[in-house]
């Protein structure tokens, strides 16, 4: 398994993206009260879109450094906005020629670019190349000049003269949350379409993900010398050290539900197969009964298919009799105790996470002068690492403290003196 080689032209902002896909995910993504955290709502829609008219409604005069706004409604009668961002049409433009070339997706999908677009950014990116080159030549020059210089002692450099550059930038501040859409291009794309099944779209992933996928399939369990669940695809794909899936928060919410999607597809044939063995044959009369519905949220038929699926109500209900179960038998608790994390604090996790998406080795003065903030921002990142990370500390908890001969003695300890339980590696616990 491996991710497709990802070229520069895509390296696109999230709109950007949006503008190209030939599926759009529709999801609602709601942050938390608390630390910035992203959390999905419902279920996920896969819509089919029309990238044509997007295309075409782009200015034809293409700059690279030009941007325009661009909103993106569920309906272009409503007044509100879902997105509304700043993008460049170059960008969108030369993203989209790079996958009319190299992906098998969307060359059957009947996008037709126009020649002198195509002949003009042929010619842009020429003329950038032939830059590139000339600023390296030129960097090479003044670094020889610097050094002829300091060789003879002498500058010819003001030390209090400052370069003040274009201060000039490109973000909109909207201070409502549902501002009127009434500039810059407005787009929906999703009108009119009919939502397609994301089992009965096996390219929905790969359509919806350009900049992660590339356009490209992966290889089919049928290409493949043994077969891989798509849950064991899923992990690799958030463990691996390309952290592109990991840092897409839509994509491992596309996963999240694509993966209970399955379950309760599966568990729905488990349950009629049962039934059928047992005498009982449903038909479509027989669901529509009210009667028969009746009886099967009496019995819990009609939930026993989600118990799998968590924080539903047989899920809850399945824990909570497995608790009492405890009680029963164990006898009631002596203590109660919660675990949360504390990913702020943590600086061997910043460190991993600085390291993993930034390239930083941080010292921890640099962490201990980072701000909320900016702890936050770097949380935010990569939240599967953080989930294994905190899993990690868990599990050790529980090795090290409650499954310890002296659990008593340390709970006490640790409940008197937290702090000095926290430090790392301070608190030497027996085995």
């Amino acid at each position: 398994m491996g991710f497709p080689q990802k070229p520069k032209e895509l390296n696109l902002y999230p709109l950007e993206e949006r503008l190209l896909s030939l599926r759009i995910p529709f999801m609602q993504i709601r942050q938390l009260p608390r630390g910035g955290q992203l959390s999905v709502k419902g279920n996920v829609v896969n819509v089919p879109v029309e990238v044509q008219p997007t295309i075409n409604s782009l200015p034809h005069t293409l700059e690279k450094s030009g941007t325009i706004s661009v909103k993106l409604k569920k309906k272009l009668a409503f007044k509100k906005c879902d997105f509304s961002k700043n993008v460049g049409p170059f960008a969108v433009i030369c993203a989209l020629h790079f996958l009319m070339r190299t992906s098998d997706l969307y060359k059957s999908s009947g996008i037709e670019i126009n020649d002198d677009w195509i002949t003009e950014i042929a010619k842009i990116n020429e003329e950038e190349t032939q830059k590139e080159k000339k600023i390296a030549e030129n960097k090479r020059i003044t670094k020889m000049k610097i050094t002829q210089m300091m060789t003879d002692h002498f500058s010819e450099v003001d030390e209090n003269e400052t370069h003040v550059g274009n201060t000039d930038t490109l973000l909109d501040y909207i201070p409502d949350d549902n501002p009127p859409c009434d500039t810059g291009l407005t787009f929906a794309p999703g009108e009119g379409q009919r939502p397609i099944s994301l089992y009965s779209d096996p390219d929905a992933e790969y359509l919806s993900f350009p900049t992660i996928f590339c356009g490209q399939r992966r290889p089919d369990n049928k290409d493949r010398s043994v077969s891989v669940h798509y849950t064991d695809i899923v992990k690799w794909e958030l463990r691996s050290m390309d952290r592109r899936v990991a840092q897409s928060i839509p994509n491992i919410f596309f996963k999240l539900k694509k993966i209970q999607l399955k379950n309760i597809s599966d568990k729905v044939n488990l349950a009629l197969r049962r039934c059928q063995s047992e005498g009982k044959k449903w038909t479509a009369k027989d669901v529509l009964n009210p009667n028969t519905l009746n009886d099967l949220v009496r019995l819990d038929e009609g939930y026993y298919i989600f118990r799998s699926l968590r924080n539903s109500q047989v899920y809850l209900e399945k824990r909570k009799k497995k608790l009492f179960a405890m009680i029963r038998q164990l006898g009631l608790p002596t203590w109660f105790g919660s675990l949360s994390s504390a990913d702020t604090n943590w600086k061997d996790l910043l460190r991993i996470l600085g390291k993993l998406n930034d390239g930083k080795d941080y010292t921890d003065n640099e962490l201990e002068e980072m701000d909320w903030n900016q702890k936050s921002k770097l949380v935010q990142k990569d939240p599967v690492t953080c989930s294994r990370y905190f899993d990690y500390r868990v599990q050790q908890f529980i090795n090290l403290v409650l499954k310890s001969d002296h659990a008593g003695w340390l709970m006490l300890f640790y409940l008197f003196f937290p702090v000095v339980f926290s430090k790392r590696r301070q608190l030497q616990l027996p085995h």
